[in-house]
């Protein structure tokens, strides 16, 4: 898998996105699947959740600075639901 924001965070709060996953989505027409992970920063003493979401279609389109952006806000919004339901205790 190729994550986009190419890095772990602390906490629960979602990093700046870059550009790869939008960018080839767009090139090539594939889904982009969201997978939140959720408490990597506790690794050692706590308890780590992986969830992975429903493929978000992305029509083959050029990858302009907007398209890319409007790619990268509908993933991001799907990862911080996934993050914001599991800590209201959805999928536990």
């Amino acid at each position: 898998g190729i994550f986009p924001e190419g890095t772990r965070q602390k906490g629960d709060s979602l990093g700046r996105f870059h550009d790869g996953v939008a960018s080839m989505a767009l090139r090539t027409g594939v889904p982009v699947v969201p997978i939140a992970i959720v408490g990597s920063d506790k690794m050692i003493r706590g308890e780590v959740a992986v969830i992975i979401g429903k493929p978000i279609v992305v029509a083959k389109a050029k990858a302009t600075v907007e398209a890319i952006a409007d790619v990268n806000d509908v993933v991001k919004t799907a990862i911080q639901t996934m993050i914001d339901e599991y800590k209201a205790g959805k999928y536990k």
